[in-house]
């Protein structure tokens, strides 16, 4: 099980509470919920990498959910720029993508609702290019990123 932790970011132990056992080459559409908004970003923008749908749009939204998200400085990674985090992201789609998604380097920890706690990038990259995913469950209670967080982000107004 060691082997497998340490393959986590430790940013996110406090969520890591009683590891079942790892659930190899799941089909990643299996995770994508509403609880985690931030992954439909992310999904936007490995389309706009690969081309599938190449729109600026999709770059401002990813440019724009980070900004809000961390101000590019993320606490568990020496990213600091939105250079950073595009470079790093494109580097994650393109290893998958030649790959697959390699559980010798990582896996995504999800918790008691299989909902995940660390991995949007890899998972939006995972969907886009249709790889499956390993997966290993904890009994805990993810961070949540849902559509009223994803509003608060933006200041959207209220639509009637």
């Amino acid at each position: 099980m060691n082997d497998i932790l340490n393959k986590l970011n430790n940013y996110f132990s406090d969520y890591f509470i009683n590891p079942s056992t790892l659930h190899k080459n799941q089909d990643p559409t299996i995770l994508l919920n509403h609880h985690r908004m931030d992954i439909v970003i992310k999904i936007i923008y490995a389309e706009y990498y690969l081309g599938i749908t190449r729109t600026n749009l999709n770059r401002v939204l990813y440019y724009n959910h980070l900004k809000k998200l961390n101000n590019f400085k993320g606490k568990d990674t020496s990213k600091n720029t939105f250079m950073d985090y595009e470079i790093s992201f494109q580097n994650t789609i393109d290893s998958i993508k030649a790959n697959g998604f390699d559980s010798n380097k990582t896996i995504i920890p999800v918790d008691k609702l299989n909902r995940i706690i660390d991995g949007s990038h890899r998972l939006g990259a995972s969907i886009v290019l249709k790889k499956g995913i390993d997966v290993i469950k904890f009994n805990s209670i993810a961070p949540t990123i849902n559509l009223k967080r994803l509003n608060d982000f933006f200041n959207l107004k209220k639509m009637n």
